[in-house]
């Protein structure tokens, strides 16, 4: 796959599902392990959260990919789930028990799911150009019976523990769906004001 772009462009993710999402949209990434503390600060809101968040994936990365390509385009995200009560962020559940109890929790309800992302163009000068967005989302899950609980509890099986919530819901290819889809979603705002630079 070719990017169409001269520049290397990294991932600061070893997400499978952000490594595919690149792949279906045909973009060649080079693949660096990102570091950030995931812990909510003090009254520290969900857009807040995933803004600082991919800022510090992004930043990360930044002497790595400078020490391997000079000049790169880097991209990294973070996503959050609060619940409908729209107060509590959502956590990765500790296993499978907690996993199905936080579905059950969204079953049925409206919940929101924040995206942050940010863009940054990493070079031996300090202070490139950075782009810092966040992407807010309304989610409606259908309610859960015991015919269509089944796949969730085998997918969350072969998540294993200690995944996210966001990798506990079953999720499509590209514009796919099928029986298995309990979830529909719609975008609500691409925040600006989010901009870090």
């Amino acid at each position: 796959m070719e990017s169409g772009l001269n520049i290397p462009i990294v991932l600061a993710s070893t997400s499978p599902r952000r490594i595919y999402l690149m792949s279906q949209v045909r973009i060649a990434v080079e693949i660096l392990t990102p570091r950030s503390d995931e812990t909510p600060k003090k009254k520290e809101s969900p857009t807040r959260l995933v803004t600082r968040l991919a800022k510090e994936k992004a930043e990360s990365v930044r002497e790595i990919a400078v020490q391997r390509f000079e000049t790169s385009i880097v991209i990294a995200a973070d996503t959050i789930v609060v619940a409908p009560d729209g107060k509590k962020i959502l956590g990765k559940p500790k296993g499978v028990d907690e996993a199905k109890k936080m579905l059950k929790m969204l079953a049925g309800k409206s919940h929101t799911v924040f995206t942050g992302y940010c863009i940054l163009l990493a070079t031996r000068k300090r202070g490139g150009k950075q782009v810092v967005r966040v992407v807010e989302s309304k989610v409606k899950m259908r309610t859960l019976s015991e015919k269509n609980d089944c796949p969730l509890c085998s997918l969350r099986r072969t998540h294993g523990q200690g995944r996210s919530l966001r990798s506990a819901r079953p999720r499509n290819g590209v514009g796919r769906k099928d029986r298995w889809q309990l979830y529909e979603c719609r975008g609500v705002a691409d925040d600006p004001s989010a901009d870090g630079s």
